[in-house]
């Protein structure tokens, strides 16, 4: 296991770079644009779904107290009309039951059910499923902890299980993210997919008081194009991200993500295609 404190990398914290003026913006190819399509709208469900998880938390703590170890298994998060419900569920061999409801409205405000629960429907149970086999199959060598988030694939009937690193004070894990995806019953994972190339944890600095007005970047040599868990990183510390591919430089700012400037090679590759 290393952690790297990301000023000593080529990633470092900006004051105001979110401001950079961009002259001309770099054409995508339509491959390349579905794929953004794809990071802004799964990175935002993450971030959706960790803070929801992380709010019905501690109001289940609140309401019950501390949770002896081994009474739940892990929980879900899902959609309930305009509200969400995370279900905290006990799973015993092959029987999967919800123990805990707690369900939070538009405004925040929520409540926590122990008794007289319905029961987890057909779709629920293949969900809980994905997120423990997932929770087997990814890689868990950056966080002591790891928390999940599960959602449907946008290309095909199959499940995305997020198996998030775990954050701590004033620590940002940029890597240790995995995504895994499930089959539609959740009996079966199909592919893994680190999305990191090394544990780097990045201490905030201690003076920083408006997060939305500072900046980090950082390479990632995993793909062309920012993945899910930049925008899911930017929504939740609200810092502005410039991520290096080897496409150029990216700007990944209020959950969008935006070419900045093209890679000198890619700018050839660019300009070859234009003057066939």
């Amino acid at each position: 296991m290393r952690y790297v404190t990301l000023f000593a990398m080529a990633i470092v914290f900006a004051g105001g770079c979110q401001n950079t003026h961009i002259a001309e913006k770099p054409k995508l190819s339509d491959a390349e644009s579905r794929e953004v399509f794809k990071a802004e709208r799964l990175g935002e469900e993450l971030y959706l779904q960790d803070v929801v998880a992380a709010k019905a938390s501690l109001m289940l703590l609140q309401k019950v107290g501390p949770i002896e170890h081994g009474v739940l298994s892990g929980w879900i998060v899902v959609k309930d009309g305009v509200k969400t419900l995370t279900r905290f569920i006990k799973q015993t061999g092959e029987d999967i039951n919800v123990i805990y409801d707690v369900q939070i409205d538009v405004k925040g405000d929520g409540t926590v059910t122990k008794d007289d629960l319905r029961p987890l429907s057909k779709t629920e149970i293949a969900m809980f499923r994905a997120r423990q086999n997932a929770l087997r199959a990814a890689p868990k060598d950056c966080a002591r902890g790891y928390n999940t988030a599960v959602t449907e694939d946008i290309d095909s009937s199959s499940w995305l299980v997020y198996v998030l690193a775990a954050t701590k004070e004033n620590v940002i894990f940029v890597g240790g993210h995995s995504r895994v995806k499930v089959s539609p019953d959740g009996n079966n994972v199909l592919s893994v997919t680190p999305l990191y190339k090394s544990c780097l944890a990045l201490q905030i600095p201690a003076n920083v008081k408006k997060p939305s007005e500072e900046a980090f970047s950082v390479d990632y040599p995993v793909a062309d194009v920012p993945s899910e868990i930049h925008v899911y990183l930017n929504r939740l510390y609200g810092y502005t991200i410039y991520v290096t591919t080897a496409k150029g430089t990216w700007q990944v700012r209020n959950g969008r993500i935006d070419i900045v400037k093209l890679a000198e090679k890619a700018k050839q590759t660019d300009k070859a295609v234009k003057q066939k």
